[in-house]
Order: C-alpha cells, then structure tokens, then sequence
C-alpha cells in the first residue's frame, strides 16, 4: 500500500519521488533547450544537437588550411615564418624519441620533396573534408593521424605546447564518432531528403541531434 505522501494529490496514481520538480530548475532547463535544443538522457546514452561539433568541425577544417600558408609548393617556404625543412629540422634536434628523429633524418629530409608533397596535399583534403562535412569520417580519421604525429615530433620543441595538439586530436575523435558532417555538410544532404524522424520541443529536428554512440536519435514509440 502506498501512503497519501506518495500519492499526487487528488489522484489517485502514484507519483514517483525522483518525478517531483522544481520551477526554478525547470525555468533554467527550458531557457538552456531553447538555445542549444533538447537533450534527451535514457539509461544507457545522452543525445544532444550536432551543431556545436559542426561548428568545431569548420574552425578544425579552416585551420588545417591556414596552416598551409607555410608549407606552399614548390619551394614549400614559409617566407617569413618557419617553412616545413625548419620543422622538420627541429624535430631532428629535439627528438622526443631518438628512433623518430632518426627516420625524419635519414628517410623524410633526403626525400624531402615527396614528403612535402604528401604533407601539403594531405592536410588540404583534411582541411576542405572538414570545412565542407564530406566524408567527414575519413577526414577525421587521417587528422587524427596527423594530430597525434605533430604531437610526437614538436613534443620537446621549445615554445610549442604538445597539449594543443592533443586537443587537436581529441576533436578529430569527435568528429569521427559523431559523424559531423550530417549537420552543416554534405554528408548531410542525402539525410535532408529523407523524413525527419520528428522534432522535439523548441523546432529542433532530432534528426540532427546525436547520441555518444553516433546514432541519431530517434523517439520510442509504443
């Protein structure tokens, strides 16, 4: 038997205890999913908008080809800043690891020219994959392998922060598991001509909202 504290007044259904909210909390609730959208928690998962990861994904996308500024071809100078031979040359020096210091010594630097190559052209196809949201997931992927290998080369550089470039990493992660070019991208545009699945609270398509699994969301229906 249940007693009348656990029974909703003038009802006589039950009313959970973890049911019971607050105004204030509830005012600050709907004010935060009206800016940013709904964020649907169940047991196993927390689904939350795409577009602040596909507004992380075009800054990631227009910093890789910013980056290029300093590694142009042919002569892949950096003018008036470091050119890619003095990065290369400095991951020789202050090798964090001696076997990689050693394979930019005898391999990368005497190939230099088809290195430097393979680096501008990679870093293009990250830099506009991101910035565009096409094949998103591969470019992420080839972004983190470039993050994690910047990171390694500069990690005893003097004046570079080997953190940013875990950072640099990490959002090339997201940006893998999320899938973020289905929001803002073109990997979205097949999605677009679809039926949105259904929209939540606020006109926020969950068909743009995703779950830390990757899976967008999608509401039960008994």
């Amino acid at each position: 038997m249940l007693s009348n504290a656990e029974r909703r007044p003038g009802s006589g259904n039950a009313t959970p205890p973890d049911s019971v909210s607050f105004p204030v909390f509830t005012r600050i609730r709907d004010l935060v999913e009206g800016l940013i959208g709904p964020t649907e928690r169940g047991p196993r998962s927390v689904v939350s908008p795409l577009w602040p990861i596909a507004v992380a994904r075009v800054l990631i996308g227009i910093l890789w080809l910013f980056s290029l500024r300093w590694k142009l071809p042919p002569s892949f100078d950096g003018g008036s800043e470091r050119g890619l031979r003095e990065w290369l040359d400095l991951m020789v020096t202050h090798a964090a690891f001696e076997p990689y210091g050693q394979i930019i010594e005898s391999v990368v630097i005497p190939n230099f020219t088809f290195f430097a190559w393979t680096v501008f052209l990679t870093e293009l196809v990250v830099g506009l994959s991101l910035l565009l949201g096409a094949w998103t997931r591969v470019g992420a992927l080839i972004g983190l392998a470039l993050s994690l290998n910047l990171g390694i080369g500069l990690l005893e550089v003097p004046g570079e922060w080997p953190w940013s470039y875990a950072m640099l990493a990490m959002w090339h992660g997201v940006f893998f598991v999320t899938g973020a070019g289905r929001v803002w991208g073109l990997d979205g545009r097949g999605r677009a001509e679809k039926t949105p699945v259904g929209v939540a609270s606020g006109g926020t398509d969950q068909s743009d909202t995703v779950g830390l699994e990757g899976r967008p969301y999608q509401e039960n229906v008994s």
